[in-house]
């Protein structure tokens, strides 16, 4: 489902960052999940799943691990 799927504008407010720093730096780290949609610059889409294991790999807080997983979205995901 579309819950199921983050944009970079979800991923940057899971960890309070911008949406240019997950374009610019995160989504270009190698470790960084491959997005499961990827219909363009623009539409692109990662899987929450490896999205959080990513993160908790990389020790981000439990805090935000905690938020991003029970975080609904609360429109479909449009264009960012």
């Amino acid at each position: 489902s579309n819950t199921d799927l983050l944009s970079t504008a979800d991923i940057a407010g899971i960890l309070g960052v911008s949406r240019q720093y997950v374009t610019d730096h995160l989504t270009k780290t190698p470790a960084f999940p491959r997005p499961a949609v990827n219909l363009s610059q623009v539409m692109r889409r990662w899987s929450r799943g490896d999205v959080m294991r990513f993160l908790t790999a990389r020790n981000i807080d439990r805090r935000l691990a905690t938020k991003a997983s029970s975080l609904v979205l609360s429109a479909p995901n449009a264009l960012h």
